[in-house]
């Protein structure tokens, strides 16, 4: 996910994101893609996702155990939503230490939902960018 921060107050950050899931193999060809610009997310929403991420990255449950949480990023449902939800799927073939990200989002008239699995090393290059991407 890039975000790029346009504005931000107390609480919120007004971002141009994009969100970009990838095939690492040797053709590295994007799989699904989706941007918007001035989605206003939540500071204290995004700073619980990347401090999550690295909790579990620093515990004893990496390569056991799957990243799992639910995230509303969204400041407000109003304007738009945007949620990130860690969680094994049916539908989706992951072993028992593989995250499964299923992003959803409405941006007013674009809506849509897709799930991708991922891994330790991608959900910590997220969320050191995450980390940047927040000003303080």
């Amino acid at each position: 996910m890039i975000l790029d921060v346009v504005d931000s107050g107390a609480g919120w950050m007004a971002c141009s994101l994009q969100v970009n899931t990838r095939i690492w193999d040797d053709h590295n060809e994007t799989f699904a893609s989706v941007a918007a610009d001035r989605v206003v997310l939540s500071r204290e929403s995004l700073k619980r996702l990347q401090r999550d991420i690295k909790s579990w990255l620093e515990s004893p449950d990496v390569g056991i155990a799957a990243f799992e949480g639910d995230y509303s990023l969204a400041a407000s449902r109003e304007s738009a939503a945007l949620d990130l939800v860690f969680c094994s799927r049916a539908d989706v073939i992951s072993s028992s230490d593989k995250p499964v990200v299923t992003i959803g989002f409405d941006f007013g008239r674009m809506k849509g939902e897709f799930s991708f699995v991922t891994d330790q090393s991608c959900l910590g290059v997220f969320a050191t960018e995450l980390l940047a991407a927040i000003p303080n």
